[in-house]
């Protein structure tokens, strides 16, 4: 099972955690300094975290 999570980042980092314990893979993509905004390859990203979900990991 893969997912996105968007909250504040210290609690996204726990929450990660506990993905790892249970085995569920997460990933977390983190621009230092930009706050909530939206960087300027935001298309590329959203891309990028639906790739993640939609296609299973090969493991």
């Amino acid at each position: 099972m893969n997912g996105c999570v968007l909250i504040l980042h210290e609690k996204t980092m726990e929450l990660m955690e506990v993905f790892k314990t249970y085995n569920v893979e997460c990933k977390c993509i983190v621009r230092e300094g930009l706050g909530n905004f939206f960087p300027d390859d935001f298309p590329k990203l959203l891309a990028e975290a639906s790739q993640y979900i939609l296609e299973p990991s090969i493991e």
